[in-house]
């Protein structure tokens, strides 16, 4: 998905490539527009994609060959008579196939590092902006503002804002979930696993409804997703539960069924405690996670009589 500043490129598919104006171009690479111009003039960058006399465009052949120069620089301290020397030499091994570690290979370890590391940016300016504001008001630009990045930046990581979404939900349950993994491994008794595993999906479930809804007046406001779009959530929600309820099965913890049916179960359960807890003070967390493990594990059927 391209933004409205970024036009696809005559011939090009959408979703084939991403391209950006020299301003994100130097934010991604940390290299000065003023240092861009310097390097296309001395053929060190070879120029970008002109659609007028004023709009010009780059993409990830700049990014990478920007990368690769300044690693170049960074690790054997070359002039810049030498540098451009290694760049020639190096283009000329990589057009002759000779395998030799050129600028376009030489970039990779720290194009995939930085591209990570504005990613996880993104996600982190996306809960504090989703917390604040909730998923159905916050805007791409929003989100874009508080990672200080420009919404061209931003559509180079991700195509739309529901897929941001499941990106933060996807860590918001990861965060969670490295917290207590090592209590829920440890647990033996399938009651105690349940109970840490209910705290895991209570905790995830309450950050999230503070992401997709925000109060207004006496009610909330619903976020409208597609279909499509709650079949990514409950992906989310759903998959670290049915791998543990598969793996219970395999070690006897609990009986065979079907995993998929008994997550959804649970999460529809876990859903209706923590309601319940939200409307008055009656039921602590603890007491709710404790009586749904017991119903989970043991069941409503007749006590069997003792032997």
């Amino acid at each position: 998905m391209f933004s409205d500043d970024m036009p696809i490129m005559p011939g090009e598919k959408p979703g084939e490539n991403f391209y950006m104006r020299i301003a994100e171009l130097s934010e991604l690479t940390g290299v000065p527009k003023t240092t861009i111009h310097f390097y296309m003039r001395e053929g060190l960058l070879h120029p970008p994609f002109k659609t007028s006399r004023t709009m010009a465009y780059y993409d990830q052949s700049h990014l990478d060959r920007l990368l690769s120069i300044q690693k170049a620089k960074a690790e054997m301290n070359l002039s810049f008579a030498a540098l451009k020397e290694w760049i020639r030499h190096s283009d000329q091994s990589a057009a002759a196939g000779s395998g030799e570690r050129g600028p376009g290979i030489h970039h990779s370890v720290v194009s995939e590092n930085l591209k990570n590391e504005r990613r996880e940016k993104i996600i982190e300016a996306a809960i504090e902006i989703f917390s604040r504001k909730s998923f159905h008001y916050a805007s791409v630009k929003d989100v874009a503002k508080a990672a200080g990045i420009s919404t061209g930046t931003f559509y180079l990581f991700f195509p739309d804002k529901l897929k941001l979404l499941i990106a933060v939900l996807d860590k918001i349950l990861s965060d969670t979930n490295s917290i207590v993994a090592t209590k829920v491994r440890k647990q033996g008794d399938p009651v105690n696993k349940m109970e840490a595993q209910g705290r895991i999906f209570v905790e995830f479930f309450e950050r999230i409804v503070g992401l997709l809804y925000k109060p207004k007046g006496s009610g909330a406001e619903n976020v409208l997703l597609s279909t499509q779009g709650w079949k990514m959530i409950f992906s989310v929600l759903l998959d670290p539960m049915i791998k543990q309820i598969q793996e219970d099965e395999e070690h006897g913890i609990i009986r065979k069924t079907d995993p998929e049916l008994l997550a959804y179960a649970l999460m529809g359960t876990f859903i209706m405690m923590s309601i319940r807890k939200s409307l008055d003070q009656k039921y602590s967390e603890e007491r709710l996670i404790r009586f749904l493990a017991d119903l989970t594990i043991n069941g409503i059927g007749p006590i069997k009589p003792k032997p």
